[in-house]
């Protein structure tokens, strides 16, 4: 469990070793996770990009490096996008079946008043 000051997360680090080192092939094959996608991935996400009214920009994304000896991604839950005057926010929530709409709002806002703080932005 990771506990941070207003929401906290189930966290699972995998690790392994590849037969054939190929950082691309990788990051195709986890990325999007269920978790921000759904599953079975290839249905969910074709049922996303026809019901949701916007489009994810960042969210969700891949932020990592490269380098000879290893390599290191995780998935931008939470992240800005700062384009001129304009700071935009990244969160979100998983909506499952008997998912409360009130509640994921509140956990959506919770997630990113971190940032906004750190961004000293008011809600």
């Amino acid at each position: 469990m990771l506990r941070l000051r207003k929401v906290q997360h189930l966290r699972r680090c995998i690790w392994t070793a590849l037969n054939q080192a190929d950082d691309t092939l990788c990051l195709h094959q986890l990325q999007p996770t269920a978790a921000v996608a759904g599953i079975p991935r290839e249905p969910a996400r074709c049922f996303i990009e026809q019901h949701e009214p916007f489009e994810r920009e960042w969210y969700a994304g891949s932020a990592g490096y490269l380098s000879t000896r290893q390599s290191e991604f995780c998935v931008t839950l939470r992240s800005a996008k700062v384009t001129a005057n304009v700071v935009r926010l990244y969160a979100g929530a998983g909506i499952v079946r008997g998912s409360d709409p009130e509640q994921e709002w509140q956990e959506i806002d919770n997630k990113a008043a971190g940032l906004r703080t750190l961004l000293q932005m008011d809600a």
